[in-house]
């Protein structure tokens, strides 16, 4: 596992496509709540093939929180069966399904973007405290990692907003059967956009860039002349 993956690991704990959610508490009446109403509350995240590591809170306002590494950000439930979370800076977009107590997801993501299969399932208090211990002897094991080089300061924030981009731009590409889009068309205020806002962080300009079907990285150059890369 390289040293990029396990990071976004530490982060979200190991998100994508398709994940399934099973909703604590027992069966949710789907027939009578809205999607908002059915993604509020507590799920217990896994990769397939792994035990769990995060508990996704999904609140009334919009804001979601991951309990065991505390990490935070904000939902939305788009039309078309559509969704997006920002985690910590970090852009998942997907599609989801309902059945039953279930939830389906399938995502898309950074680090690099991908997709793996995820499942969610209802939580006791015993499987939540497993998950945070198993979660943490994660995080001790990576610290100890010898090819542990990370960004941090501007890089880092810089590195965060080419990954949006990459993310949004990817996934917009593939559900649109587009060959390119641009920044203006990922980025704004506007309805059907993925990223409300991007702010340059040392200079450097977002605006020109585009992705394309085999894109594969994206620059940027801050005042000071360093180039920034996001390899995808």
């Amino acid at each position: 596992m390289s040293g990029t993956l396990r990071a976004f690991l530490i982060l979200i704990a190991s998100l994508s496509l398709p994940a399934l959610f099973c909703h604590e508490g027992g069966s949710l009446q789907a027939q009578e709540e809205s999607p908002e109403e059915r993604f509020k509350g507590e799920w217990l995240v896994s990769t397939t093939g792994q035990e769990p590591t995060s508990i996704f809170v999904f609140g009334d306002d919009g804001k979601i929180t991951n309990t065991v590494n505390n990490a935070v950000g904000t939902y939305e439930i788009l039309p078309g069966g559509r969704f997006l979370i920002v985690l910590d800076d970090t852009l998942i977009l997907g599609k989801y399904t309902f059945a039953e107590d279930q939830i389906l997801l399938e995502s898309s993501m950074a680090s690099p973007v991908q997709q793996i299969d995820i499942t969610l399932t209802q939580a006791t208090t015993d499987q939540k405290n497993a998950a945070a211990e198993r979660y943490n002897r994660f995080v001790s094991s990576y610290g100890d990692s010898k090819d542990k080089v990370r960004p941090t300061g501007n890089e880092k924030l810089i590195l965060n907003n080419l990954r949006q981009l990459a993310v949004a731009g990817q996934y917009h590409i593939r559900e649109k059967d587009l060959s390119k889009v641009g920044f203006s068309e990922l980025v704004g205020p506007e309805k059907g956009k993925y990223i409300p806002s991007m702010e340059a962080v040392a200079g450097e300009s977002y605006e020109e860039l585009e992705i394309f079907t085999d894109t594969t990285r994206l620059s940027v150059t801050t005042k000071d002349g360093q180039i920034i890369n996001y390899d995808f």
